[in-house]
């Protein structure tokens, strides 16, 4: 019987409780059964992630050498970032009106968010090809982050009141 284990990879997710996952193969525990990568549903001895990620950083640095990274998948990019911030604002904000949320939502966009679009602007070397995308994308997504609460805080007093 095969199961399914989380592996950390060489990949950044934003999961569903907004943790990144952090470099470094490594087994939650050293049992018999075939360990599982989390992130390319290989069984760990054909894990493809390592492969993926370097083709990733070439294909990434050669649009970022050619200042194209932004035009070619910036939308699609928006839109993915957009959707995860909204799907973390309801789940946080969810049921819990009493508490304050912003600050641990700024410290997630921040850790998760910005850092996942660090790696997404990481020349193949390992350095930032450029802060301007990154610091242009951390402004925007603040101000979607701050419209999303705010609504999320809106439809909480909403349903009160009704």
């Amino acid at each position: 019987m095969r199961q399914k284990k989380n592996l950390r990879t060489r990949h950044a997710t934003m999961d569903s409780e907004g943790d990144e996952d952090s470099p470094g193969a490594t087994a939650e525990d050293d049992d018999d059964t075939d360990l599982e990568c989390a992130g390319c549903n290989s069984e760990s001895d054909s894990c493809h992630c390592e492969a993926i990620l370097t083709e990733f950083h070439q294909v990434s640095s050669a649009l970022l050498e050619l200042d194209a990274l932004e035009c070619l998948a910036g939308s699609a990019l928006t839109h993915i970032v957009h959707s995860r911030v909204d799907r973390h604002v309801a789940d946080t904000c969810t049921g819990s009106f009493s508490s304050p949320h912003l600050g641990s939502l700024e410290d997630w966009l921040e850790a998760v968010v910005v850092g996942w679009m660090r790696l997404l602007y990481t020349k193949e070397g390992g350095s930032l090809g450029s802060r301007r995308p990154v610091d242009g994308f951390r402004r925007r997504l603040q101000n979607h982050l701050y419209e999303t609460y705010a609504q999320a805080r809106i439809d909480q007093v909403r349903r009160v009141h009704t």
